[in-house]
């Protein structure tokens, strides 16, 4: 399954958004840009939303009414996906065949308070169609794959009362991280460590062979092995640490991945979803992530998107983020969106094409930041134009008088460390 367009109405912040793929360019790393406020986080839920549909969204324990726009009355999420009958199924047997461009529709309306007090806050429910998607879609057949992960990507310390919705509504769990900080992606290790005590071992060893044969962590960092307690690794100086144990980025990271792979077993299978030599997962879906850049050192940045889109080729991720180093990643077919920051002109979300896109790509930094995906103006800090006006002062003083062997070293030191800016004196 793949996301072909949306149209969202009305939901928060977003009055009227589109975005659209067409058959074919939908599997890659597709970008959402926007400055704090533009709404990344409200769009990356409202498409997660779409996926979970009205009768699993009940576990996500969402006040409705806050998802309508302003004053509006009703809201609504429209989705056109792609179906792949090789790996989508409907659940139930027997009632037509599977469209191959099913779509979803969600409506949030306000609907009056039952005291009838029209000073009461307001409250909306969630409506859903058409009834299709309840057997396809949002239903239990094999495939329709789709997750969401929001920035809090972390292996322990969830609350319980989240966590049980990960057995109680499997479904509604795949995008539960995205609206929630209180979640922890906890299952993901106990699935191997489960798998490790029940003696599955080459399910342990195909995880353990993708992570490290792949080098998702950096460093040298590998999983070393799996016990029945834990996950322990060792980093490039042969150090054993425990998953719990690692840094932010390395979690953040790896709680994605192995999640990842345990839903997909969960729709698919494991042997289904990999290839025959296990290094590359063929099943496709759809994976949102918020803020993919937390926690991520620069470098980590412009390579993770590389790295999840070789091992997932089919998988069609959508991923937003603050970071121009993120945009690396997107490759010939990848999508740049950007969402207009509060306050701007023109349409609220618009695809970055042609130069301005390629610029994102394999432009130089500065030209990625300014550019339109982010529009800075780049220059120097109120201290670097104070230096420039002492480099000035040297310069004109070595030419009139000469300096000392303390002034000559400090020039040097200037002109190397102001090298780049402009209207530096030389």
């Amino acid at each position: 399954m793949y996301l072909r367009s949306a149209h969202i109405e009305q939901v928060k912040g977003l009055n009227a958004v589109r975005l659209g793929f067409a058959a074919g360019e939908e599997p890659g790393w597709h970008v959402i840009l926007g400055d704090n406020g533009a709404g990344k986080t409200t769009l990356i839920r409202a498409l997660a939303l779409g996926f979970v549909g009205p009768t699993q969204a009940a576990a996500l324990r969402e006040d409705w009414s806050r998802w309508l726009h302003r004053d509006a009355d009703a809201a609504r999420i429209t989705l056109k996906l792609g179906a792949d009958p090789a790996w989508d199924s409907p659940a139930g047997r027997g009632r037509g065949p599977v469209s191959r461009e099913p779509s979803v529709k969600l409506e949030l309306v306000q609907v009056a308070a039952p005291s009838g007090d029209p000073d009461a806050p307001r409250q909306a429910q969630l409506r859903g169609g058409p009834a299709q998607a309840s057997r396809l879609v949002w239903g239990t057949g094999r495939g329709w794959f789709s997750a969401s992960f929001g920035p809090t990507r972390r292996l322990t310390g969830g609350s319980g009362d989240y966590q049980r919705i990960f057995f109680s509504n499997p479904q509604a769990a795949r995008h539960l991280s995205a609206f929630s900080e209180e979640v922890a992606l906890s299952e993901a290790l106990a699935w191997l460590v489960d798998a490790q005590r029940a003696g599955r071992a080459p399910q342990v060893e195909r995880v353990r062979a993708f992570i490290n044969g792949a080098a998702l962590l950096p460093h040298g960092v590998t999983l070393a092995e799996v016990t029945d307690q834990s996950l322990r690794f060792e980093d490039g100086n042969g150090v054993s640490i425990d998953a719990r144990a690692l840094s932010d980025g390395y979690r953040s990271v790896l709680s994605l991945t192995l999640e990842l792979l345990r839903q997909m077993e969960v729709a698919y299978g494991l042997d289904a979803a990999f290839d025959p030599d296990g290094a590359v997962v063929v099943a496709p879906g759809v994976v949102l992530i918020d803020e993919i850049d937390a926690h991520l050192h620069p470098s980590w940045q412009e390579s993770v998107g590389a790295w999840f889109t070789a091992r997932f080729p089919r998988v069609q991720f959508l991923v937003a983020t603050h970071s121009a180093l993120v945009c690396r990643s997107i490759g010939a077919s990848g999508k740049v969106f950007r969402l207009r920051a509060p306050g701007e002109e023109g349409p609220q979300l618009r695809e970055i094409a042609g130069e301005a896109r390629d610029m994102l790509w394999f432009g130089s930094l500065e030209r990625a930041l300014s550019s339109e995906g982010f529009g800075l103006e780049l220059g120097l800090s109120s201290t670097g134009w104070e230096r420039v006006e002492e480099l000035r002062v040297l310069t004109q003083r070595q030419r009139d008088e000469g300096l000392s062997p303390a002034d000559r070293a400090r020039l040097r030191h200037l002109r190397a460390v102001l090298a780049d800016a402009q209207a530096v004196p030389r």
